[in-house]
């Protein structure tokens, strides 16, 4: 019928897996632009609820774990550059990040857990 709606092509979960890239996205970019790595934990944290019982909860947790383990060891590493040793924990945690942002995409994208 002329009438009828038309059926919404995105599901719930592509609206969460959406979700989840642009968290994981916005943790990389925030290596460029700070701000961003605190707008991708907004996003885990607005969105964590509503992700409930779907794979993406995974990927929301793990954007808001990657983001507090981090700060913790960022501010480490910062106060530990006095005695030199900080440059390699600042170090240890950009990877730890990058590895952490890369799965998250890459699984997002696979629709698994993260």
């Amino acid at each position: 019928m002329l009438n009828d709606p038309l059926p919404n092509p995105r599901t719930r979960e592509d609206e969460l897996r959406g979700f989840a890239l642009a968290a994981h996205i916005c943790m990389g970019a925030g290596f460029i632009n700070g701000i961003t790595f605190v707008v991708a934990v907004v996003i885990a944290y607005i969105k964590r609820g509503e992700a409930e019982g779907t794979i993406y909860r995974s990927h929301f947790d793990a954007v808001i774990k990657t983001f507090w383990l981090s700060l913790l060891f960022g501010i480490i590493g910062a106060v530990a550059t006095v005695i030199l040793i900080g440059f390699v924990v600042l170090a240890a945690v950009a990877v730890y990040v990058i590895y952490r942002v890369v799965i998250g995409i890459v699984r997002a994208l696979d629709r698994r857990p993260y």
